[in-house]
């Protein structure tokens, strides 16, 4: 299969070429970990559009991790090169980084909403649940239990476990924060 994989990323076929990296980053379908090839394959399928690659990059950049430095601004970068793509998890990075005033964006909730929103709108479980803490706790919304309550059982529908323990919680004790997330 990984012969055919190479053939197809050889041609530039996208998908092949996130097999690849993915491959290479969690050392399945044969593979061993593998930074350096794993890098090779995420920037050749950053050149093809590759919205998946892109936030790796970006989360590579925020983290300092997989052989890239430590970027910020090539962090936000890449979020804002999936998220304008409409990419739920570039999406909810880019929210991330907007309300914590992170790669040099100035901090701001309101952008941070859109974007959790946004990536909430596609079904993006953390969304949901960052959502959750939000409307919980008045961060960045007007304080509303219920729709606090409301994205954490969304998120708790697809199988969400820190969800699931927080509406627990709720429901015993008339808070979240029982839970170790």
């Amino acid at each position: 299969a990984m012969r055919y994989y190479r053939m197809a990323a050889d041609n530039k076929n996208v998908d092949a070429l996130d097999t690849l990296w993915q491959s290479y980053q969690n050392g399945v379908r044969g593979l061993r970990f593998d930074t350096e090839k794993m890098s090779h394959y995420l920037l050749r399928a950053i050149a093809q559009g590759s919205v998946k690659a892109q936030t790796t990059l970006g989360c590579a950049h925020q983290q300092g991790s997989y052989g890239f430095p430590q970027h910020p601004a090539k962090a936000v970068y890449y979020f804002r090169l999936a998220a304008s793509q409409h990419y739920a998890p570039a999406q909810f990075h880019l929210a991330n980084c907007y309300k914590d005033g992170f790669g040099g964006l100035v901090q701001d909730s309101v952008l941070a909403m859109r974007h959790y929103f946004l990536a909430a709108a596609q079904g993006f479980t953390e969304a949901h649940c960052t959502l959750g803490d939000l409307y919980w706790t008045g961060g960045a919304v007007f304080q509303n239990h219920a729709r606090a309550i409301s994205h954490y059982r969304v998120a708790a529908s697809q199988a969400s476990a820190v969800a699931q323990c927080m509406l627990a919680h709720i429901y015993e004790v008339g808070s979240p924060w029982g839970c170790i997330r």
